[in-house]
């Protein structure tokens, strides 16, 4: 038993070949739309029953309207914490018609483009969803920052919000205050002091 499957949208560019599962005399056949792009619309469906001697035969069954899924929204998205050494963001995503199965952000710098591309899987808490992006995973470039916020949901449909506006600042000069001089001796002496740096020294 073959049950041809397609979508209306684009003629067969999507068709599927699948086996039904036979119980006694009732063969069944679960048409998901994650196989067929995600699509709602019109769907079509032929049944082929294949005898071992060779025969065949096949019957349309009824063209179905499959309700359109609502993509996975994303909201309250905040860019906070931006340093020379990165920036974290936070944001909520939630899905109207069933559950997100999985959320990517993709990372890279405007710098030779996406040489140092990451994809990132955010930590959850509650329902906010947080990343911290750091320099030191992206060759240690300062400048323009693209992270992508990618969420799928359970029947295929995905939701891209793009974030293309973030500036990494160069680190400024180390500071270094409160010089003091000790243990003068006619072996030489001691130099104290405060370094203030957004840096890890050298």
């Amino acid at each position: 038993m073959e049950f041809p499957t397609w979508t209306e949208k684009n003629g067969q560019d999507d068709i599927i070949y699948a086996r039904g599962t036979v119980s006694g005399t009732t063969v069944t056949y679960r048409v998901n739309t994650k196989d067929h792009n995600g699509e709602s619309g019109v769907y079509n469906t032929h049944i082929y029953a294949y005898t071992k001697s060779g025969k065949k035969y096949g019957v349309q069954a009824p063209q179905t309207t499959v309700p359109e899924n609502k993509v996975p929204t994303i909201t309250d998205v905040k860019v906070s914490e931006v340093t020379s050494q990165g920036y974290r963001i936070t944001f909520k995503a939630d899905d109207p018609d069933g559950k997100i199965t999985k959320i990517e952000m993709p990372t890279w710098t405007e710098k030779n483009w996406q040489d140092d591309i990451k994809w990132y899987a955010p930590s959850k808490s509650g329902d906010t969803y947080t990343l911290l992006v750091k320099r030191s995973n992206h060759n240690n470039e300062y400048g323009r920052y693209h992270t992508h916020i990618y969420a799928y949901d359970d029947s295929g449909a995905r939701y891209c919000l793009p974030i293309d506006d973030i500036e990494v600042p160069e680190a400024g000069l180390p500071k270094i205050t409160d010089v003091r001089i000790s243990n003068v001796d006619r072996s030489g002496y001691t130099v104290t002091c405060t370094v203030e740096s957004e840096e890890e020294l050298d």
